[in-house]
């Protein structure tokens, strides 16, 4: 989850519109199952 951290920080940082979609998503609202795959919108 470091990685998602540090993606989701520089993102804001530099002022960029995203939207998580897809497994990473799911885990960052709670989900408990591992997934290795990230969609960036």
């Amino acid at each position: 989850m470091h990685d998602l951290e540090n993606l989701l920080e520089r993102l804001i940082e530099g002022g960029v519109e995203f939207t998580l979609i897809g497994g990473f998503a799911a885990v960052a609202h709670g989900a408990t199952f591992l997934t290795r795959d990230l969609d960036v919108a």
